[in-house]
């Protein structure tokens, strides 16, 4: 790993990437920030309370971010973001291919296939989730002392590792 910029200026508490375009939350005080040319400059964006986000791997000027409120979308890079009317509040977000998988509270996986305008429940894994990733239809949930492991698009789940913390 090699230093490209704001060192010691920001710990990312969440950095997601498009291509070259990253975006990013700042741990002290929730700053979003966006960079255009990975990583090498940035741009604070107006203060929107995000907990999570995730951006369209092919369009990096949608992204979908978490609230208290539900879910948020912004169509134009981050600036502007509109809540997503009757969708599950969600507090995890990860984005693969067209799909992009939120988990509720309680470890319920939803996905959406348009940009987060609907939502279909597609499983469960116990515990409170801390983390999520995806890539295709494997879908990895942290949840309290457990990664669990979903290879059918998180519609079953299997405990992979337990006794993390």
């Amino acid at each position: 790993w090699q230093p490209v910029s704001l060192t010691g200026e920001v710990d990312f508490h969440r950095l997601v990437a498009s291509g070259d375009v990253f975006m990013g939350l700042s741990a002290h005080g929730g700053a979003l920030l966006r960079s255009p040319d990975a990583g090498r400059s940035w741009t604070s964006l107006p203060e929107v309370p995000l907990y999570d986000l995730a951006i369209d791997p092919t369009n990096p000027s949608v992204v979908i971010g978490t609230t208290t409120a539900g879910p948020t979308r912004s169509v134009d890079g981050g600036v502007n973001f509109t809540l997503i009317e009757g969708a599950p509040l969600i507090v995890l977000l990860a984005w693969s291919g067209a799909t992009v998988y939120g988990v509720f509270p309680d470890g319920t996986v939803y996905a959406s296939v348009d940009a987060g305008s609907t939502w279909e429940v597609r499983g469960k894994a116990t515990g409170s989730p801390i983390a999520l990733a995806a890539d295709g239809e494997m879908v990895v949930l942290l949840a309290d002392q457990t990664v669990f492991e979903s290879t059918d698009g998180g519609r079953t789940f299997r405990p992979r590792l337990t006794g993390l913390m």
